[in-house]
């Protein structure tokens, strides 16, 4: 944590300590679910790939599970929509010394956005899903997304814990409005 906000007068005023680890435990949860879809997916390849071929199951994932990796892909747009059009813009205005930081963040966050975007695009046509792209895109994601998440808990957690009550009260609700557009 930079000194120049970790020990600016107002250091000993109210602070929303647990922001920042709101912000670690939402990534754990990211983390959780990712590894949970990618498990289902690799026992729902092992099982096609084990079964004989007269009856085998269709080249494609189930319902079930192509909604949930649909639904994990829009809550994982969805936190990084807010980190970037609400969190960063706030701690640039709070923290400057993380202005160099914050657009190689939303560089990440776009990057993650591609592979989201290509997996929502397979997973929308049932009749083309091939799971052994689905798992690979999967895998790859894991390693854009854990890389992303390590470094943004590395480089804005302590700023974020150091915010004063009444701006995680605006952020929040920033974040509340922005959802109930959606």
């Amino acid at each position: 944590m930079s000194e120049s906000y970790a020990q600016r007068p107002d250091a000993d005023v109210e602070r929303a300590q647990a922001f920042g680890e709101q912000l670690v435990e939402v990534h754990g949860w990211l983390r959780a679910e990712l590894s949970s879809i990618r498990r289902e997916v690799d026992e729902f390849v092992a099982g096609r790939a084990d079964a004989p071929a007269a009856t085998r199951t269709p080249p494609s994932l189930t319902v079930q599970l192509r909604t949930r990796c649909l639904e994990f892909c829009a809550d994982l747009h969805h936190h990084h929509t807010g980190e970037d059009g609400i969190l960063f813009p706030a701690l640039a205005e709070d923290v400057p010394e993380l202005v160099p930081v914050l657009p190689k963040l939303q560089q990440q966050h776009m990057a993650v956005g591609r592979i989201l975007d290509a997996l929502q695009a397979t997973l929308q046509d049932a009749a083309d899903t091939d799971p052994a792209w689905v798992r690979a895109e999967l895998a790859r994601l894991s390693a854009e997304l854990e890389a992303h998440l390590s470094d943004e808990e590395a480089q804005i957690v302590d700023a974020m814990n150091a915010m004063r009550q009444e701006r995680v009260d605006a952020l929040t609700a920033a974040a509340e409005a922005q959802a109930a557009q959606e």
